[in-house]
């Protein structure tokens, strides 16, 4: 049986990876390789000066998603980013990543229905999973706090510390 700490780590691979993947088609995109049949609607091999522009900046976003899923699944520890942070973004993506499935799932370019169709199909997967799974920090033991009264801890502290006994 698998574990949620593996679900999350498994999950959290494949997106990361899949984020990483389309960060590096995304820069290939915009250093002007002919891939453009496979992106942005597949009109065109070689992409217009705005679409280079625009597969320059996915690289960017790209790799901060990345980062929010590295995030998420507990291998990266940012301090910009709370988990909390993290677990909303990484259901933010989610939702972007499905309207981007069903779009590449119905675009007229075969190209790209059939490349980034299951592509999207096993990000969207991948991400679901690592955003409903268990918080990596839910597992971190909390300090177990004795209830004793303020004056009692001071006492007990001023007494440990001092080698002295106060009655």
């Amino acid at each position: 049986m698998t574990s949620p700490q593996q679900v999350r780590s498994i999950a959290g691979g494949i997106a990361i990876t899949g984020a990483v993947g389309v960060a590096i088609f995304q820069a290939l995109l915009a250093l002007g390789l002919p891939l453009g049949k496979a992106a942005w609607g597949g009109s065109s091999a070689e992409l217009s000066v705005t679409l280079r522009i625009s597969s320059a900046i996915a690289v960017g976003v790209w790799l901060a998603i990345a980062s929010v899923f590295a995030t998420r699944a507990g291998f990266l520890r940012p301090a910009w980013m709370s988990m909390g942070g993290a677990v909303c973004t990484t259901w933010a993506v989610f939702g972007l990543l499905c309207v981007g499935c069903l779009l590449n799932w119905a675009s007229r370019s075969p190209t790209e229905r059939n490349i980034w169709g299951p592509i999207t199909t096993i990000l969207v997967i991948s991400t679901f999973l690592l955003a409903r799974s268990e918080r990596p920090d839910a597992q971190e033991e909390v300090p177990l706090m004795i209830a004793v009264p303020e004056s009692e801890r001071s006492k007990s502290m001023i007494s440990r510390l001092s080698g002295y006994s106060i009655g």
